[in-house]
């Protein structure tokens, strides 16, 4: 799937789970966050899409997906990241 549509297909996701999407340029790549009960993905839009559909995919593997209906191939990506962050107590730095 090229990056442009799966970064619209992520922020589908994003938007059925009630979290919004802000784009805005600033300092470093942006990530999930939380406001008090809202939930947030900022995004710098400088970056190139295969960066940002990253840093979605990242936000998304860690909340509960299994409630709403996502394409099969966007599901297997967010596992996939959801399998490769380190467990408690590890570090991906080497």
């Amino acid at each position: 799937m090229k990056p442009k549509k799966l970064l619209q297909e992520l922020e589908l996701v994003a938007e059925k789970l009630g979290i919004q999407t802000v784009y805005d340029t600033f300092q470093g790549r942006g990530g999930g966050c939380r406001v008090i009960e809202d939930r947030y993905i900022v995004i710098n839009s400088r970056l190139a899409d295969e960066i940002k559909a990253e840093l979605f995919l990242k936000a998304l593997s860690e909340l509960a997906i299994d409630e709403i209906y996502i394409k099969p191939e966007i599901r297997e990506l967010l596992e996939k990241a959801r399998e490769s962050k380190p467990q408690t107590g590890e570090s991906k730095i080497m």
